[in-house]
């Protein structure tokens, strides 16, 4: 019983995944709560430090580019492209990313 009861206690855990959505994403960043506005600047700027030299290959000081000014254009990208917001935000992060800056190879290094 103990077990059982071990296991029930961890499944609703396990089982709620936290997959976002585009909507989901605009929604956090054009909100009046800072803990919304802060949660979708860290979804972005961790999927930007996750994709990069896999999916785009900024130049080696970061092309420049602030958190502010990756914010904006994800942002401007979501307005402007309504019919794609039901998409995974990751998958429309790539997009916009490897649109940038494009890998040469996909191995992750420019050449």
């Amino acid at each position: 019983m103990r077990k059982l009861l071990a296991v029930l206690l961890f499944v609703p855990a396990m089982s709620h995944a936290a997959f976002r959505t585009g909507n989901e994403l605009l929604n956090d960043m054009n909100a009046t709560d800072s803990f919304s506005r802060g949660l979708a600047l860290g979804y972005i700027m961790s999927a930007t430090d996750m994709a990069r030299s896999v999916w785009f290959c900024p130049p080696s000081d970061g092309g420049g580019l602030t958190a502010g000014q990756i914010h904006d254009v994800v942002r401007n990208y979501l307005t402007n492209n309504p019919v794609i917001r039901n998409r995974a935000a990751d998958s429309i992060l790539i997009e916009i990313f490897s649109s940038w800056y494009p890998c040469r190879n996909r191995g992750g290094t420019r050449s």
